[in-house]
C-alpha cells in the first residue's frame, strides 16, 4: 500500500505492483483484498481521487494539471471517476469547497 501511496501519479496495475513484490498477480489481489477488503484497482482509485480532492481544495492548479498529476491520462474519464467517488464534478467541488480560482496559464 505505501508503494500505491508514494506512485499513484504513475501508471499502475496489478500486473506491474505484482512484479514489484515478486508475487503472482493473482496471489497478491488475494492477499490485497484480504487485508483490505478491497480491490487493488478500486484501492488505486481512491488514493487518486483522494489526491484530487485535496489538490482541488488546497491549489488553485487547472482540473487538466490536477487530473494528470493523479494519474490520469484522459480528462473524461477523470471526471467521471471524480463524479462516482464524490458525486459532483471536479470543478463543483471545487466551488463548494470555497476555492473558486483556477490558474489560468
Amino acid at each position: 500500500m505505501q508503494y500505491i501511496h508514494e506512485h499513484y501519479a504513475e501508471d499502475l496495475s496489478l500486473n506491474i505492483l505484482a512484479d514489484k513484490v515478486y508475487l503472482s498477480p493473482r496471489y497478491l489481489s488475494d492477499v490485497f483484498i484480504q487485508e483490505t477488503g478491497s480491490g487493488i484497482n478500486k484501492y488505486i482509485k481512491q488514493v487518486r481521487m483522494d489526491a484530487a480532492k485535496n489538490l482541488l481544495i488546497h491549489t488553485n492548479m487547472k482540473i487538466n494539471d490536477i487530473c494528470k498529476q493523479v494519474g490520469y491520462q484522459n480528462i473524461s474519464y477523470f471526471v467521471r471517476s471524480f463524479r462516482e467517488s464524490f458525486g459532483l464534478s471536479p470543478e463543483k467541488f471545487r466551488q463548494s469547497n470555497g476555492n473558486t480560482k483556477e490558474k489560468t496559464n
